[in-house]
């Protein structure tokens, strides 16, 4: 909700144009498409030391494709590198 005067956040909610301007984002924002994305990307789930890693797979392409290995920290997402 945002807040009354506009600015600054606070217990009474977000500042009107940045939530007015999130609202829009999430609007226009296309939930079934995004999902489709990651269901054409090759998914496992590996145990490493105890610890469940989720993996995206994505093989080389060109004759002599090199290995790489792409990680992320916290709070990112692997779809960071989707474009």
């Amino acid at each position: 909700m945002p807040t009354a005067n506009g600015d600054g956040w606070g217990p009474a909610g977000c500042p009107g144009p940045g939530c007015a301007a999130l609202l829009a984002d999430w609007q226009e924002f296309d939930v079934a498409a995004f999902q489709a994305r990651l269901d054409r990307l090759t998914h496992r789930e590996v145990i490493v030391d105890g610890q469940r890693i989720h993996l995206v797979h994505a093989p080389g392409q060109g004759p002599d494709p090199l290995p790489l290995l792409l990680t992320h920290g916290w709070p990112g997402s692997f779809c960071e590198y989707l474009d």
